[in-house]
């Protein structure tokens, strides 16, 4: 609502101007063309800003399944007859627009957690707060405009060098992504933080995975205050966890507090900052 009050303030006080500015009002002839510049440039802000959201109204998506993950986060698959007109890659995210009332005129980014195929693509939310939790009111049935998908944070990342994915609370879903999408015997190395193992959503399905590729999850479970060391991400601890750490690549989501500190702790492990890939999952 903000930015559509901001669309909306920006016309009147530029017509304020062109009709009443002393500037403009003794000469017709640079009026009128003014008037038409701004015009041509709101034409434009238009197609680009709205194209996108028209096409992805025309073609909802459908959601295909809705299943509940963790006490606070659920999945929900987005499927039908214009999935094919989406592609994109493990890592990445979408906006979901709901298109129901109260709902329809704004969209929410959320990461795929699953690889996007043409059977669909799945999405997983954790509740906090009214735009999040009106996704678990949604049902099989319901129609969802989206755009996307978007991001540059895929599996190319890695770039044949070891993996190593970092992740908090809800940011584990692109972490579930990629490992999907990375080649047997890569040894990914996952590091999750959370306060207890039911916390984790895609839990079994990230050990699967990693297993497969011949890779190893390890935890830090835990309140910061009841941890044995006030950072988990030091130095010190990242090396003991991860061997050969500088030849590794990271992937690192979740909270802002947990990816700032394991920005900080890789840089000073030793770590390239052009290895350091970092994503926040806004909700």
């Amino acid at each position: 609502m903000l930015h559509l009050s901001a669309y909306v303030g920006v016309i009147i006080s530029y017509s304020h101007t062109i009709t009443l500015g002393s500037l403009l009002s003794g000469d017709r002839l640079i009026r009128y063309m003014w008037g038409i510049f701004f015009a041509y440039v709101l034409v434009l802000v238009v197609l680009a800003r709205w194209s996108s959201v028209i096409h992805a109204i025309r073609k909802p998506l459908t959601v295909v399944e809705v299943q509940r993950e963790t006490e606070d986060t659920v999945s929900v698959v987005l499927g039908g007859s214009h999935i094919t007109n989406y592609s994109g890659e493990a890592g990445q995210f979408i906006t979901v627009r709901m298109l129901k009332r109260g709902t329809w005129w704004k969209s929410n980014p959320y990461s795929l957690s699953a690889a996007p195929t043409t059977a669909g693509m799945r999405i997983t939310v954790k509740d906090r707060g009214d735009a999040s939790a009106a996704t678990f009111r949604l049902k099989r049935g319901d129609k969802v405009a989206v755009e996307g998908p978007y991001g540059i944070a895929t599996p190319d990342i890695f770039d044949g060098s070891r993996p190593l994915l970092i992740a908090g609370g809800v940011g584990v879903t692109p972490v579930r992504a990629m490992l999907e999408c990375l080649p047997k015997g890569s040894q990914p190395l996952v590091l999750l933080r959370a306060r207890k193992v039911d916390e984790i959503p895609h839990y079994k399905e990230i050990c699967d995975l990693t297993e497969a590729r011949g890779g190893e999850v390890r935890l830090v479970l835990g309140r910061t205050a009841q941890l044995k060391s006030r950072d988990p991400f030091a130095p010190k601890i990242l090396h003991s966890l991860v061997p050969n750490l500088t030849n590794c690549v990271a992937f690192v989501c979740g909270p802002t507090s947990l990816t700032f500190a394991a920005r900080k702790g890789l840089r000073e492990a030793g770590l390239a900052p052009s290895r350091i890939h970092l994503e926040l999952p806004w909700w």
